[in-house]
């Protein structure tokens, strides 16, 4: 299998790779496969993305699906329609359009927007930024079997362990075990689930 590398600008065709690098600003015209992803400045995907590693150190986004067994971002990902992966570790800002599909999910952010997500562990922590306007992660709805956040807003929270921390925003939170929640976090409704 080829290797791409962009230094500078340039673009990417579709295609199967073993690894696909952008350092500086790239744009990939074609679904790609690809043992590993990474973006070390800015780059956008007109079609699927289906990698084993995505790290991107700057920011990426996709018109498509994005697809990958393991996820490190440090600055920004937006993917337009659904994204999944078994690991996912985001600093900074993730936007999902449609539905976030992750196992083992950590996001450490301010600003981010999902549709749907549904994982086994979700942990979601603010980001300690003053120049965000928004503080809150607005995500309609939640479903995993441990959850741990905090200033998120959302419609439906759902699992069997669930932390709700400072900040948080929320209409309706289902339990199956266990539930703790702040002080500081509002929320309309509690469900115990049979």
């Amino acid at each position: 299998m080829n290797d791409c590398k962009i230094y500078g600008a340039g673009a990417v065709s579709g295609g199967t790779y073993r690894e696909v690098s952008i350092a500086g600003s790239g744009k990939i015209k074609g679904e790609i496969t690809a043992e590993s992803f990474s973006v070390s400045g800015s780059a956008k995907a007109l079609d699927n993305l289906d990698v084993k590693t995505l790290k991107v150190s700057g920011s990426f986004s996709a018109e498509k699906n994005v697809k990958a067994e393991d996820i490190k971002i440090a600055g920004s990902l937006a993917v337009k329609e659904n994204l999944s992966s078994a690991k996912a570790h985001i600093s900074g800002s993730l936007k999902v359009g449609k539905e976030a599909n992750v196992d083992d999910f950590f996001l450490k952010s301010s600003n981010s927007e999902i549709a749907a997500l549904h994982g086994d562990n979700v942990t979601i922590k603010r980001e300690m930024a003053i120049f965000f306007s928004k503080k809150h992660n607005l995500i309609e709805e939640i479903e995993a079997t441990t959850i741990d956040i905090e200033y998120v807003k959302a419609k439906r929270v759902s699992g069997d362990n669930v932390t709700i921390g400072q900040g948080c925003i929320i209409d309706t939170v289902e339990y199956r075990d266990k539930i703790t929640v702040s002080k500081e976090a509002k929320i309309d409704n509690i469900v115990k689930l049979g």
